[in-house]
């Protein structure tokens, strides 16, 4: 069995303080900057309602975290998004195929889209 796995070599302070910018960089995008984002709404629409109590940084923090818990909650599972080709699926389920296997499987997709597309032009010359 073949381990795929990468390493990452961090060479010097240099790397290290490249580490960290990144780090500082994911944190700044993935929670300060939607927190900040919902203390400022959220304070917006306390502008309008009176005796609703204003947020701070980490207050909108953690409304962030509550979205963010929620909206993973209520969407695991439902929502997915795959970018594979289904004759790719199909060969990954079958590893065990031979080359002459897996090029008769591609020459049948073949086939049955060059008749798919033969009855979508025969039927359009009838129209």
């Amino acid at each position: 069995m073949k381990n795929k796995c990468t390493v990452i070599q961090i060479n010097g302070f240099r790397g290290i303080l490249i580490v960290g910018f990144i780090i500082l960089c994911a944190v700044a995008g993935f929670i300060i900057f939607p927190a900040w984002c919902c203390q400022h709404a959220w304070n917006f629409v306390a502008s309008f309602i009176t005796d609703m109590p204003l947020m701070e940084l980490k207050h909108g923090a953690i409304l962030w975290l509550i979205i963010a818990l929620v909206s993973y909650v209520t969407l695991f599972g439902r929502f997915k998004i795959s970018c594979i080709n289904p004759l790719d699926a199909e060969m990954k389920n079958r590893p065990n195929m031979s080359d002459e296997e897996i090029f008769e499987a591609i020459e049948k997709k073949i086939r049955e889209k060059k008749a798919e597309i033969e009855n979508f032009e025969k039927e359009e010359l009838k129209k």
